[in-house]
């Protein structure tokens, strides 16, 4: 079914006062009533081509520019409207060194998802570029089974998807939010922030073989604080999500609730408030996340087992190829409120470009933190590079706090740092509950730091924890401390 828009992307403004607009995100919860604005920072032409950027808020140093190019893109010309004196392209990684001429940064991208560009040394207003999906592979907008959302603005309330159903978003296509009101189903008339949660905007419930796909945007910056998650599933089996772009997440934006066999690919995130969590696995299995952009205001990617679901267990996820922005809690991990058992799970291949967290003990780049009973074991982070990190690049912690239901506190055993390169500063945080409910076999192998990939030794990995609190058996580089 073809969903035709009256309203063209065109009707963008940039922002009225650049700095008011800055600045937005030091209210980690208010709703930002304009939403997505044209960008008064950058110009980009995409083969000659110039494309529309956008500004939306983030937690430090905002705002974060983005555009979209097309699939066939190769050569980019990003313009700046302030003063160039250097530029870098992200994740090092992935070698692009571009020409710098005229406040105007050049380079090459074939074959490439997701870059940042950071400026004159620093963080402030940052540029990422995404690349669409081919566009040969957009559906048919006239089956019954689709729903093809064409380019424009599509004010919508909330949109259920079925067994069977396919959700295109095209480049160009912004889907917005009402606000709820008393037409709509309460999930919560109260929840612990003293707000109403209202249905999801984009869910599923019991359902299977659903596709969501295409480089529209979701924007939910207008939407009140913790009023709709973006997009929800819930006792869901073999879902698709791909190419997805969402903004200002006004509470969790992608979590899985008991699902199964799980495909998220390329989705991309930007988001500043407080609970605007990225991907949520929970009580899910047999699960891929990879070559996602994630830039979020609470957790990227993160593993849970939570009492607002049936005790199913999280197990067999893989998480890859990912770069993140750690705004304020934590990058990849197991976090939270997790009750039953969270084990086989692998982090490999991916970018912490930066490391903020800054609001308690327990975040950081990389982080095992359980507050209920669960059982979190054969956890596996390989081949990780940390940028920057401002608080923990490591941290292991068990737990009861506010948020536990669970009367006692959980395992963590059998946890692997592999290949993991981080800055000099670097610190590790282990701190088990108690000697019954202790932190057991830690495997520390091959922890290099920047910027010259020094391999560290077991006496200076030691140097580095900041504290090892009820922790047994755990190796660095094979030798048992």
């Amino acid at each position: 079914m073809r969903i035709q828009s009256m309203e063209p992307l065109e009707s963008f403004s940039c922002a009225e006062n650049c700095r008011n607009f800055r600045t937005r995100c030091a209210d980690a919860q208010s709703a930002w009533p304009s939403g997505l604005v044209q960008s008064s920072y950058w110009r980009i032409l995409a083969d000659g081509i110039e494309l529309t950027v956008y500004d939306t808020p983030v937690t430090h140093n905002g705002p974060q520019s983005f555009v979209v190019i097309p699939f066939s893109a190769l050569e980019i010309k990003a313009i700046s409207f302030s003063p160039l004196w250097n530029a870098e392209i992200l994740p090092e990684s992935l070698h692009i060194n571009p020409l710098l001429e005229n406040n105007t940064i050049i380079f090459s991208v074939p074959e490439i998802n997701n870059v940042l560009i950071e400026t004159n040394g620093g963080t402030m207003h940052p540029l990422a570029i995404f690349r669409a999906d081919d566009p040969s592979k957009a559906p048919d907008p006239e089956d019954e089974s689709v729903l093809f959302f064409e380019p424009g603005i599509h004010h919508i309330r909330t949109l259920e998807l079925k067994s069977g159903q396919t959700l295109y978003l095209s480049p160009g296509a912004l889907i917005v939010p009402e606000q709820p009101d008393k037409l709509d189903t309460i999930l919560e008339e109260r929840d612990w922030a003293g707000k109403t949660n209202y249905q999801d905007f984009i869910f599923s419930n019991g359902q299977k073989n659903i596709h969501v796909f295409g480089a529209g945007m979701v924007d939910l910056t207008s939407l009140n604080w913790h009023a709709r998650r973006s997009m929800v599933f819930t006792s869901c089996e073999n879902i698709s999500i791909s190419d997805v772009i969402f903004i200002g997440a006004a509470h969790w934006t992608l979590p899985f609730f008991g699902c199964k066999n799980i495909y998220v690919d390329k989705v991309r995130m930007i988001a500043y408030r407080e609970n605007s969590d990225g991907i949520d696995l929970v009580d899910t299995q047999y699960a891929v996340v990879k070559n996602c952009f994630l830039r979020t205001g609470d957790d990227a990617v993160s593993l849970k087992s939570m009492a607002c679901t049936s005790q199913l267990e999280t197990h067999d996820i893989l998480v890859q190829r990912c770069i993140v922005w750690n705004d304020k809690v934590r990058a990849f991990g197991v976090s939270g409120e997790s009750r039953s058992n969270i084990y086989n799970a692998v982090f490999e291949d991916c970018d912490v470009v930066q490391s903020m967290a800054d609001w308690t003990v327990e975040v950081g780049a990389l982080a095992i933190y359980i507050c209920d009973a669960a059982e979190v074991h054969h956890i596996t982070f390989r081949d990780i590079r940390i940028r920057q990190e401002s608080n923990y690049a490591i941290c292991c912690m068990i737990t009861l706090d506010k948020w536990s239901k669970d009367r006692k506190a959980g395992q963590i055993h059998d946890i692997t740092f592999d290949r993991i390169s981080m800055p000099e500063n670097y610190l590790i945080y282990l701190s088990g509950y108690s000697k019954i409910n202790c932190i057991k076999k830690i495997y520390f192998d091959n922890i290099f730091t920047l910027p010259d990939l020094v391999r560290q030794t077991r006496s200076n990995i030691y140097r580095h924890l900041d504290q090892a609190t009820y922790v047994k058996l755990h190796e660095i580089n094979g030798e048992v401390i």
